[in-house]
């Protein structure tokens, strides 16, 4: 190696930009957005817009019913995201997929060990997450808000005014985390009761809102998602229905 090639800057390639590429976002969760939006509409006869109470009354008083819009929101997302990020159009292959759900699964084993440590969750979650529709929509939706809008969205407006991008990131991470807290309360969500309020179970979704937001930015919406979908799906399954 010369001189002039040890003096140049090495450019150090991101693992996991695979990860987070639009396309290969809209690949994974488009589909299982549609799927959840179908079944709460076709057989669960739930025709709201959202599946959480507090973002659905938010829709209604918007004008906003159809259980589309969160899938026509993350598609115009992403696409918008291609077009700003001049990001190529090539489909991601079959191993990046795969990567993405082992790491949603490693990341939902580390979710499940810190709700074992917050026995009271379980109950008001189980409320809240009793259907198979709120696994699939529920999953996206929230993540869709509290990481790609509450995080994503806001770091790249913030950003324009000369702020690094990757610095703003990481300071929404834990406002992210406050406000999925909150929205699991009766503070921002009249179907939970003043009487399922306690500490423990704020704190844990607080926690649990900096491990998405982490994921969000360091490997994208696609594995944060999936990993709130398998941890859905445990607590729905009755797997966690014990601690």
């Amino acid at each position: 190696m010369s001189k002039d090639d040890a003096a140049a800057p090495q450019h150090i390639e991101d693992p996991n930009a695979a990860l987070r590429h639009p396309l290969t976002v809209l690949v994974c969760l488009l589909p299982l957005s549609i799927i959840g939006e179908l079944y709460r509409w076709i057989i669960l006869k739930r025709h709201e817009l959202l599946a959480d109470e507090v973002w659905n009354e938010l829709g209604r008083q918007a004008g906003i019913h159809a259980p589309a819009i969160p899938s026509i929101i993350l598609a115009c997302g992403c696409i918008a995201w291609m077009f700003i990020g001049k990001k190529d159009w090539t489909l991601p292959p079959i191993a990046v997929l795969i990567q993405i759900v082992l790491w949603a699964l490693l990341w939902c084993l580390v979710r499940t060990v810190i709700s074992f440590t917050n026995e009271g969750l379980q109950v008001d979650s189980v409320q809240v997450l009793g259907t198979m529709g709120l696994c699939l929509s529920g999953a996206v939706q929230e993540e869709l808000i509290f990481r790609a809008v509450s995080i994503g969205c806001i770091a790249w407006l913030i950003s324009l005014m000369g702020i690094p991008f990757r610095w703003c990131l990481w300071a929404l991470i834990p406002v992210s985390a406050v406000l999925f807290a909150l929205a699991h309360t009766h503070v921002m969500n009249s179907s939970i009761t003043p009487e399922a309020w306690h500490t423990a179970m704020v704190v844990e979704h607080i926690v649990a809102g900096l491990i998405y937001g982490y994921i969000f930015v360091r490997q994208g919406l696609a594995v944060s998602t999936l990993t709130h979908f398998f941890f859905n799906l445990l607590v729905v399954s009755g797997l966690l229905g014990n601690f």
